[in-house]
């Protein structure tokens, strides 16, 4: 028996009804839109379009923030890439060295100084209630 585990990439079907999988099983699963798993035990094969073997991408962090961080030329400067799978998302909040709470755009520059940084961000959704903070720590020492 051979079987494909399918995953939708999206989860807001009553908001948005398209796009929409033209079969969803029945006579095949070749809609092009899934996100299709592979691993040693099942293998791609071409009649799917789109794969991961990334477990993130089946099992969402739900009102949680993801910190991406990136070097830039500068020293002592990131780049950092807040994503979240938060339902009705009112605002993103960014905490930086223990300092308050601040509403933040999802892409920003963190300029960090010497020894230890901290940068915390978490989620507010549309009825206020906050989501558990992800945390970046990151020792710095200028050359």
């Amino acid at each position: 028996m051979w079987g494909y585990p399918h995953m939708m990439p999206r989860n807001n079907f009553f908001s948005r009804t398209r796009p929409m999988p033209k079969r969803h099983g029945y006579g095949g699963w070749s809609w092009h839109g899934y996100f299709n798993w592979f691993d040693a035990q099942t293998p791609r094969e071409e009649i799917f379009a789109g794969y991961t073997d990334r477990l993130c991408d089946f099992y969402w962090n739900v009102n949680q923030v993801d910190l991406l961080l990136e070097e830039t030329t500068d020293p002592g400067v990131l780049r950092v890439t807040l994503e979240t799978f938060t339902p009705e998302l009112s605002a993103l909040l960014v905490s930086v060295d223990d300092g308050p709470w601040q509403e933040s755009p999802d892409n920003f520059i963190w300029t960090l100084h010497a020894g230890p940084n901290t940068l915390r961000a978490k989620t507010r959704n549309s009825i206020g209630t906050e989501g558990q903070p992800s945390i970046a720590q990151v020792d710095w020492t200028p050359a």
